[in-house]
């Protein structure tokens, strides 16, 4: 008698007892703290196209990173899963997630796998206190977790997944040195330079880029010294200036449009592009006709350099076309790398006598403030330069550059008092 055909079953579906599930992979943390996939099964089905559809279904949930397994409340499973869901609805920036997939790993290891369901209050008062005793974590940096697992547990009593958050309620731990008692205290003001230091390392860019051996060095140092002028002139990202294009410069109008940043977490041979740190960010900001020159200069500048480089030039798969680049050999034409620009920043503060750490390159955006307060310009109109909607660091800035105005307004108010007693 002839053998019987073994039935043939859909793709991934897999024969259970007397039903049929549909396996999947969904993405977890594992124990070291690293992304990884793990395989799971649907719930068992009477036949295997009812499986099949059930694995499609969910599928599609994971390629639009909206699924959620509600069998699977195993930390290690849930958190990663509930991650996406929470950037998808919040349509996070490319920074914002690659800080969260660092800051998701620390209750990845605490919470390993035990169920998302049994972990009590004392248990996630434990944790925070874990992550300052044990893993040595800054205060800020248990905020900024603190702040994420209230907002997935969040989303997991909303599913139904738990009756009530463990996080509510929940006591970050001082630092050792934190006051108990309320009392005023002077709030510290970042470095940044003064006109004259900043007109002191410009001077020492120009000084290298005459000095430089070779072209793309010359290049380089030129390009740098750009950099310095615009930035301290207009409050700009060095990110957004990185991938900013010609199209996106109106020389005519004194604007320039600022609408991307530049995302290199992953190296910049892997660059992503993506809208600017917040919704204020994205602007049109104002510049000097002396800086549009700057920016005009810039661009023949690059020509040049495009030229020299020749069929090495890296051309972006969008068609953009980016102002500020890599003079590298490696990289020739890739977006400018902000730590690139860091580096060469050590080199001139050096330079100049002052220390090399004595400010990153985003302080310059803290000169800005600096000259801008000089200059009379409002708090407000700097903020709204520099894409914020508000920022305590930019007003103590403000406040410590105004501080002599304001001294010299009260020694005239004591004048007008005393003449009139």
């Amino acid at each position: 008698m002839a053998r019987r055909k073994k039935d043939v079953l859909p793709p991934n579906v897999r024969k259970r007892g007397k039903g049929y599930t549909y396996r999947y992979d969904i993405p977890i943390i594992n124990e070291e703290g690293k992304k990884d996939r793990k395989q799971t099964d649907t719930p068992s089905y009477p036949t295997p196209e009812e499986a099949y559809k059930a694995g499609i279904l969910i599928e599609a949930e994971l390629a639009k990173g909206t699924f959620i397994d509600e069998d699977k409340t195993i930390f290690n499973l849930w958190a990663p899963q509930m991650l996406v869901y929470h950037i998808k609805l919040n349509k996070l920036s490319l920074n914002t997630i690659h800080s969260y997939n660092n800051l998701i790993k620390h209750p990845a290891l605490y919470f390993n796998g035990q169920r998302i369901k049994d972990i009590t209050t004392g248990q996630y008062q434990d944790f925070l206190i874990w992550m300052q005793t044990e893993r040595k974590l800054a205060v800020k940096s248990i905020e900024s977790i603190h702040g994420l697992m209230n907002a997935l547990f969040r989303h997991a009593v909303q599913r139904g997944q738990i009756g009530s958050s463990p996080s509510v309620g929940a006591t970050i731990p001082k630092e050792e040195h934190e006051i108990d008692f309320d009392r005023d205290e002077e709030e510290e003001v970042p470095n940044f330079l003064e006109k004259v230091q900043l007109i002191a390392v410009i001077a020492a860019a120009k000084q290298r880029a005459e000095q430089a051996e070779f072209p793309r060095i010359a290049f380089a140092w030129r390009q740098f010294t750009r950099v310095l002028l615009i930035m301290a002139h207009t409050g700009v990202r060095v990110g957004e200036l990185s991938v900013l294009e010609p199209r996106k410069f109106d020389k005519d109008k004194l604007k320039i449009k600022i609408s991307a940043t530049l995302y290199d977490k992953d190296g910049l041979g892997r660059y992503q592009i993506g809208p600017p740190k917040n919704k204020t960010s994205k602007r049109a900001i104002d510049i000097s006709a002396r800086i549009a020159t700057v920016v005009d200069a810039q661009i023949k500048d690059l020509k040049s350099f495009r030229f020299m480089v020749g069929p090495k030039y890296h051309v972006n798969k969008d068609g953009r076309d980016f102002i500020f680049v890599m003079h590298t050999d490696q990289l020739p034409g890739y977006p400018l790398r902000p730590a690139t620009v860091n580096e060469m920043l050590v080199k001139v503060l050096e330079d100049v006598g002052l220390p090399g750490k004595y400010i990153t390159i985003h302080g310059l955006r803290h000169t800005y403030t600096s000259l801008s307060a000089e200059a009379n310009v409002t708090l407000e109109d700097i903020i709204k330069q520099l894409g914020h909607s508000t920022d305590k660091v930019t007003k103590r800035v403000y406040l410590h550059v105004t501080e002599a105005r304001r001294k010299a307004n009260v020694d005239k108010l004591d004048a007008l008092i005393g003449d009139i007693f």
